[in-house]
């Protein structure tokens, strides 16, 4: 959840302690009973582990009882070790670098009258001649899948929470087919201000928010994360808001590319490979160049997505370098800024670009009534749920 190796041990064990007792006998440790497993433990620590027993057995395990408890000992770390010795998971072929990123899982319930049987079960999956790394893993993935939905296996990951923003439960059953989820936007934003020859924002950014409860406020950033590189990878990345360091993760572009081709779009071109934009920097911009993107704006600027108008911000060009406003000198003015700005903001301006090109395919999406899925994707796709390699599990957070 938290800290260095020890803390995090001793935190997840706490955990553990706690679904034990309530969901087994209905009872809370006291601090006693944690201060053996977690010495540093205080009274917001020992909410948390109550908020967390209580949102799995009330969201999830319901009536359910009978199980084993699994951190250090038992069924977790076997299946660690069958994913690491026969499945690609931090060796062989290396299929994912490490196990979080294969299965974040913290802690593992499984049925006393199961236990055995699903280790013999996993362990001739993962061993079946002639079958390579990837499939072993793919095997064992549908067995924790299958397992996780008859809740006689459930394998837990424990983030970090702020329990003033209340604490939520999600099942991610990761089958490589998400279920499609409705949304509603809120603030599309790509502010277009030069200030001392600097663009004071350097991206397109949007909320949107589940359609019913929990209302998750996701926000998607499309930028370039390295702004002292002109010709930087512009990314779209994804962060829960409604939860504190809820960072979903980067939508991989062949996702985005592929649904915008069944959607008959085209995926905008990265800053380096834009016809549009000068390949050395600073860039010799010409006429066409220039209006290309003046054109592009004044097409886009009362254009709705999902509802909403982008908010631009002032349109304005001030302090150092010049006075004016309007979209013709916001893009000349950032042309010619090139060569004259600090090395950390070279990126801003083509970052601000390229921006341009999404705000115009989601508007497009909204026009063909295709945004809501372009949404899912980009949910989905950050979280990496699209990969069927990716375990099952619950996410408390």
């Amino acid at each position: 959840m938290a800290g260095d190796g020890k803390s995090t041990r001793e935190q997840e064990n706490s955990s553990n302690l706690t679904f034990q007792m309530y969901i087994e006998n209905g009872t809370l440790p006291t601090v006693g009973d944690i201060k053996k497993i977690f010495p540093k433990v205080n009274a917001k620590w020992m909410q948390t582990f109550t908020e967390q027993a209580k949102v799995l057995k009330t969201d999830f395990v319901k009536n359910n009882k009978g199980y084993n408890y699994s951190r250090d000992t038992g069924i977790m770390p076997y299946i660690e070790n069958l994913a690491k010795t026969y499945c690609g998971v931090e060796g062989g072929s290396r299929i994912f670098a490490t196990k979080d990123t294969w299965n974040p899982m913290d802690v593992v319930m499984v049925k006393k009258s199961k236990e055995e049987e699903f280790k013999k079960i996993m362990k001739e999956l993962v061993t079946i001649k002639g079958v390579t790394e990837k499939g072993n893993l793919s095997l064992l993935n549908s067995f924790i899948f299958t397992a996780l939905q008859s809740k006689d296996m459930i394998p837990i990951s424990l983030k970090k929470i702020k329990l003033e923003q209340g604490v939520d439960l999600e099942v991610e059953l990761n089958t490589g087919n998400p279920e499609k989820k409705d949304w509603n936007v809120l603030n599309p934003k790509c502010l277009l201000n030069i200030k001392d020859r600097v663009f004071e924002n350097s991206e397109f950014s949007m909320h949107f928010q589940l359609a019913e409860p929990p209302a998750y406020k996701i926000k998607v950033q499309v930028r370039n994360r390295r702004l002292s590189q002109p010709n930087g990878t512009v990314q779209s990345e994804c962060i829960n808001e409604s939860k504190s360091g809820a960072k979903l993760g980067t939508v991989p572009a062949d996702l985005i590319e592929t649904f915008l081709s069944d959607c008959n779009l085209t995926k905008p071109y990265s800053i380096s490979k834009h016809p549009q934009i000068p390949q050395k920097f600073p860039g010799d911009w010409t006429e066409p160049q220039l209006q290309y993107w003046i054109s592009k704006f004044n097409r886009i600027e009362d254009k709705l997505i999902g509802g909403k108008k982008v908010e631009w911000g002032t349109l304005s060009v001030t302090g150092e370098g010049s006075d004016d406003s309007g979209i013709d000198s916001v893009i000349r003015n950032g042309a010619g800024n090139e060569s004259a700005i600090q090395y950390s903001n070279f990126g801003r301006f083509r970052n601000i670009l390229v921006s341009l090109e999404y705000i115009d395919v989601m508007q497009s999406l909204t026009e063909k009534g295709k945004l809501n899925d372009f949404l899912n994707v980009l949910y989905y796709g950050a979280k990496k749920a699209f990969d069927p390699l990716n375990g099952s599990f619950i996410k408390i957070f």
